[in-house]
C-alpha cells in the first residue's frame, strides 16, 4: 500500500468536506450495528488507506474489540479484550478529544501487543468515540507503512469518528426501542389474552337471556378452534 501524499490546502478542504458527506448518511441509515460500521468503514477507506480498522468498546476497565474490517482482521481479533491501565497510547487517547497517530519508535505498547503481529515499521490512527460529553471507547486505523497518518488525516479521521460515535449511539438507541416495542405488545397480548379468560371463567352479570345465551356459546367453544356463528 503506497504511503499517503501530501495534500495541498484545498485539497484537504476537499477531502474533509466529503468525508463529513459520506458518513453524515450514516445518522440516518438506521441499521445494526454490523451494517453500519463495515458501511462506515468501507467509506472511509476510500479516503484513508488502512490495513485494518476496529471499534473497541469500554467494559471498565478493559477495551473489547467489537467490530473489524481489513486484511489483518483475524478469526479471533472480534471479543479480543485490551487492559487500559499500563497502556500508555490507549489511555493519552480515551483523554483526547482528537485522533492521534502513533508510530512503532513513539513510546508505549500497541494497541493490539500480544493480539496481533505487526512489523516493524506500522503506523496506528487511534480516535476517541464520544457521546453527551463521554468517551465510550475508541475507532482505530493501523497501516504496514510508516508515516501513513499526516496532520491533515488525522483532523479528517476526527470528524469521522465524532460522526461514527452519534451513529453507534443512534443505532443503539433503536435497538432499545424496538426491544421495548416487543416486549410491550408481548405484554399487551398476555393482557389481553388473561382478560378473555376472566370473562369466560366468570359469569357474565346481565340480565338479558340473550347476552347469557351468548356467554354459554363462548365457553363451550373457548378450548376448541371453532368458530361460533349465530344467526336469528
Amino acid at each position: 500500500m503506497p504511503m499517503l501524499k501530501p495534500k495541498d490546502p484545498l485539497e484537504a478542504a476537499l477531502t474533509g468536506a466529503r468525508i463529513i458527506e459520506e458518513v453524515g448518511d450514516l445518522l440516518t441509515l438506521g441499521e445494526d450495528h454490523e451494517a453500519l460500521v463495515q458501511r462506515a468503514f468501507q467509506r472511509l477507506g476510500q479516503l484513508v488507506p488502512f490495513d485494518l480498522a476496529t471499534v473497541l468498546l469500554r467494559e471498565k476497565e478493559y477495551l473489547e474489540v467489537r467490530y473489524a474490517l481489513g486484511p489483518l482482521v483475524t478469526p479471533d481479533l472480534v471479543g479480543s479484550r485490551i487492559a487500559i491501565h499500563g497502556n500508555s497510547r490507549l489511555m493519552a487517547a480515551l483523554k483526547s478529544r482528537h485522533a492521534k497517530s502513533f508510530e512503532e519508535e513513539d513510546p508505549g505498547e500497541d494497541t493490539f501487543h500480544g493480539i496481533l503481529e505487526f512489523p516493524d515499521s506500522h503506523s496506528c490512527l487511534v480516535a476517541p468515540l464520544r457521546a453527551s460529553g463521554e468517551v465510550f471507547g475508541l475507532m482505530t486505523l493501523d497501516a504496514l507503512v510508516c508515516r501513513q497518518y499526516p496532520e491533515s488525516v488525522e483532523r479528517h479521521v476526527s470528524t469521522f469518528a465524532s460522526l461514527l460515535a452519534l451513529a453507534l449511539k443512534q443505532a443503539e438507541h433503536f435497538s432499545l426501542l424496538s426491544e421495548r416495542q416487543r416486549r410491550l405488545a408481548d405484554e399487551v397480548e398476555f393482557l389481553r389474552t388473561e382478560s378473555m379468560k376472566g370473562v369466560l371463567a366468570e359469569p357474565l352479570r346481565a340480565d338479558s337471556p340473550a347476552m347469557r345465551s351468548v356467554v354459554d356459546q363462548l365457553q363451550q367453544v373457548a378450548p376448541t378452534h371453532t368458530t361460533v356463528l349465530h344467526t336469528q
